[in-house]
C-alpha cells in the first residue's frame, strides 16, 4: 500500500487525504479518522527525516 504525504503548513499534513494537525501540546493528531499502523509509520517516518533535514534547520 502506497502512503502519499503532503505537508500543507508547518501544523498541517495530509496523509492519503487525512488531515493531521498538530496540537498544542506538540503531538499530531488525526481528528476525523484514525491513521492505519501504515499511515503512522510513515507520519512518523517523515516527521524524522524532516528532523535530520539540513535545510529545516533552525540552529
Amino acid at each position: 500500500m502506497s502512503v502519499t504525504i503532503r505537508e500543507i503548513d508547518g501544523r498541517s499534513i495530509e496523509i492519503n487525504g487525512k488531515l493531521v494537525i498538530k496540537n498544542m501540546d506538540g503531538s499530531w493528531v488525526c481528528r476525523f479518522t484514525e491513521l492505519t499502523p501504515v499511515e503512522s509509520k510513515a507520519l512518523y517516518e517523515y516527521l524524522k527525516a524532516q528532523e535530520l533535514n539540513l535545510e529545516r534547520r533552525l540552529n
